[in-house]
C-alpha cells in the first residue's frame, strides 16, 4: 500500500531565507507546531532524530536518513520503521515563483509505503495533513518577518 500526502504554500521570502529557518533545526522548538525537535546535520546521508506527534496523542521519534539536502532548494529524508511496516519518505521543495528571488512555492509532502498504511490513511488524510499545513503556515510566518 502507497498513499502521498502534498501541500503547498506561497512564501514572501528568497529561497535561501526559507532555506535557513527550514534547516535551523536547534530553533524548531520555537516556532514549528508540527515537528517539535529535530536534531542532526541537513547533509546527504546523514542521520537525524526527528520528534512528532503520532496518533495517539504521544511522541513518534525516529531517525531518518537524508537523502537529498540541496541548498535553498530540497531537503528529503526516508524514516522507516521496524520491519518496514510503515515507513515514509519526507520532502520539502522551494521553488521560486516565476524568476522573482523574494517569492517561493513551499511544498511539503511525504509518500507512506508499508503494510500499515492502510490501517492509518484516515489519520494521514486529517491529522497529517493538517500537520504539514500548520507547518508550512508557521515557516511562512517565520520567514516572512
Amino acid at each position: 500500500m502507497e498513499k502521498e500526502i502534498v501541500t503547498e504554500i506561497e512564501i514572501n521570502a528568497s529561497p535561501s531565507r526559507v532555506w535557513r529557518v527550514l534547516t535551523d533545526f536547534e530553533k524548531y522548538p520555537t516556532w514549528n507546531p508540527f515537528i517539535k525537535k529535530i536534531s542532526g546535520i541537513p547533509a546527504r546521508n546523514e542521520k537525524l532524530e526527528v520528534h512528532m506527534p503520532d496518533p495517539r496523542g504521544g511522541t513518534m521519534v525516529f531517525t531518518p536518513d537524508v537523502l537529498v539536502a540541496e541548498k535553498d532548494r530540497e531537503l528529503r529524508w526516508l524514516g522507516r520503521s521496524e520491519g518496514n511496516a510503515f515507513n515514509g519518505e519526507h520532502c520539502f521543495l522551494i521553488d521560486p515563483i516565476e524568476n522573482n528571488n523574494n517569492k517561493v512555492r513551499f511544498t511539503q509532502s511525504e509518500k507512506f509505503t508499508g503494510s500499515m498504511v492502510a490501517s492509518l490513511e484516515g489519520w494521514l488524510d486529517t491529522a497529517v495533513k493538517q500537520n504539514f499545513e500548520d507547518m508550512n503556515r508557521a515557516l511562512k510566518q517565520r520567514a516572512e518577518n
